[in-house]
């Protein structure tokens, strides 16, 4: 299970819309919250969100994960391509810049970056995994 001190250990779905919430309020906002790319919270959903997609990736390098049959690794998979992916490019498209956020950001930003390339070349390969990434 994966946990964060942010967000406690809830099921994916709740997770899911905890994301979409704060996408909503705080990362589509019209007026852009700063405080948004500065804010001390930051760096730990940023590695909430790392975490699943370090998952889900794993799970897809393994031969015998079938999101057909695992009804587990196929909600990980929908939350990954869509709440997580969506959060993780309004986040980039709107708040954003190296220099703002700051070297710890900036760090999980490539980690993630690099991780979300090797997701999508999998899901390529994968006709079980939505076309969202």
């Amino acid at each position: 299970a994966i946990s964060n001190p942010i967000l406690p250990d809830i099921p994916l779905v709740l997770r899911a819309n905890y994301y979409a919430l704060f996408e909503e309020v705080y990362v589509r906002a019209e007026k852009v919250v700063k405080e948004v790319a500065t804010a001390e919270e930051l760096p730990s959903l940023l590695e909430d969100m790392m975490r699943y997609i370090d998952d889900l990736v794993e799970k897809l390098n393994d031969p015998t994960t079938n999101l057909n049959e695992d009804e587990e690794a196929s909600a990980e998979a929908g939350f990954v391509c869509g709440p997580v992916m969506s959060l993780l490019s309004y986040f980039i498209e709107s708040h954003y810049t190296a220099a703002q956020c700051g070297e710890e950001v900036e760090g999980v930003i490539k980690e993630m970056a690099d991780k979300v390339k090797e997701l999508k070349e999998l899901a390529s390969t994968d006709p079980n995994i939505d076309g969202t990434l």
